[in-house]
């Protein structure tokens, strides 16, 4: 997303990457750029990591000079090494920057937030750089940050200068690449045939097909944990085993994730296997309940991870349920059914539940586990594909799970105590899941 601030256009949201391969800077991040199909790239000539604007932003990317709103953040005068920006913007939503070494952190410029998942991003971002610390800049009214460094999106639109500049990616390196084999075909034609191996010596590392890459890429993620669908009685009998009131706050939500923040179909992220849930109480008796009647009465592990958030009247206490069961993600492609298993079975449970629930959807599929770069038509092997699919309905309803196949995985899971409750509805229990289908094609 590009914003225009005193009349400078700063891009957030871009894809950070460290730049490992083999070869020059400059040039992996050009590939790299074309790759993703990204409009434009920042990338300072020695950095070992470039940043790129998402194609969704190419419309926006011909309207004059755009600067990376990280790179003006690294400008900061004073910044640590690590650090997170908090910044509010007009629409009332948080974007977020985070900087691991004085290098931006992939997955950690996002935009459009709300304050629920800047502060999981914020609890993410500080596992990543332990016991070391990280300093905040930016919103310093945020519930869940003790102290924070003021700077505003105006002061940050000051710091970016030509060294924040987006630029589209070059082809120089092709362009010498071209010009170098005219000139050695010229030379070629009067010299031995030895000369060949003077001038192209045979590459050190011998280049991957596709096929191998995703082979790579599926042992690299074989061991990743996550959930299956038809395990969800270990996620519900935590919750049923939840107090619902505490000194006169009483619960009205309890929302848990089973995979990295932004994982969804094709666009995997990797999770670190410890189940995030927070759960909302309500203070509902007002002429009694405080925040101190709620800590008093709360479990004393309560009162490390809550945090009230005024505007809503609310109690956010951070919970990670050990009891979820888990197993390998391996486990789950092992036990894959194919494409029509998928459109007959898995889709013929989902048509049955929208009989008895809100919704029961399921997605199209996408390309799962292929890597950045390599096109899903030219892996030979067997190729796999995950569909999103979700159900809202009346609580007890969650035992449709069990009929999932084994290949169903469980992403997010939300229960909500509706407390205005109409005649229409059975109960004031409600549920929201969502998961990932992953099959054979």
């Amino acid at each position: 997303m590009i914003s225009e601030i005193n009349g400078k256009k700063l891009a957030f949201g871009m894809e950070w990457r460290l730049l490992v391969e083999s070869g020059s800077y400059a040039t992996i991040a050009a590939r790299r750029a074309r790759e993703m199909r990204s409009p434009l790239l920042w990338h300072a000539d020695k950095a070992d990591y470039a940043g790129f604007l998402p194609k969704s932003d190419s419309s926006a990317s011909q309207a004059g000079q755009i600067f990376a709103a990280a790179a003006a953040f690294l400008r900061v005068p004073g910044l640590p090494d690590d650090a997170l920006l908090l910044i509010r913007t007009p629409d009332d939503k948080i974007s977020l920057i985070g900087v691991r070494q004085r290098r931006p952190l992939r997955r950690f410029d996002q935009i459009g937030l709300t304050e629920q998942q800047a502060h999981e991003l914020y609890i993410e971002f500080g596992k990543k750089c332990g016991e070391s610390g990280f300093a905040v800049v930016g919103e310093t009214n945020l519930s869940f940050v003790g102290e924070a460094t003021p700077l505003t999106l105006a002061e940050l639109a000051e710091h970016a200068d030509s060294t924040c500049l987006l630029k589209p990616p070059s082809r120089s390196a092709l362009y010498k690449k071209v010009a170098v084999a005219i000139v050695a075909v010229g030379v070629l034609a009067v010299m031995a045939p030895r000369a060949a191996d003077y001038f192209f010596p045979p590459d050190p590392v011998a280049t991957k097909t596709p096929t191998e890459l995703y082979a790579d890429s599926l042992k690299a993620h074989a061991l990743d944990p996550v959930v299956r669908a038809s395990d969800f009685s270990s996620w519900y009998d935590w919750i049923r085993s939840l107090t619902t009131m505490y000194g006169g706050w009483s619960l009205s939500k309890v929302s848990c994730k089973f995979s990295a923040p932004g994982s969804q179909g094709g666009s995997y992220q990797a999770w670190d296997g410890r189940a995030q849930c927070a759960l909302t109480y309500d203070r509902d008796l007002k002429s009694y309940a405080t925040n101190q009647t709620f800590i008093a009465a709360a479990p004393k592990e309560y009162a490390s991870s809550a945090t009230y958030l005024p505007t809503a009247d609310q109690m956010i206490v951070n919970a990670s349920p050990q009891a979820v069961k888990k197993v390998t993600l391996n486990t789950v492609l092992t036990s894959a059914g194919t494409a029509a298993d998928r459109q007959m079975r898995f889709t013929s449970t989902l048509q049955s539940a929208s009989q008895l629930v809100k919704k029961a959807s399921l997605n199209d599929a996408e390309a799962f586990l292929i890597p950045p770069g390599v096109q899903p038509a030219g892996v030979a092997a067997v190729a796999y594909k995950a569909s999103h699919w979700t159900i809202e309905g009346a609580s007890h309803f969650v035992k449709l799970l069990s009929d999932f196949p084994a290949y169903a995985t469980l992403s997010k899971a939300e229960l909500t105590i509706n407390k205005s409750t109409s005649a229409s509805d059975d109960t004031p229990y409600q549920i929201s899941i969502e998961g990932e289908a992953i099959t054979r094609n």
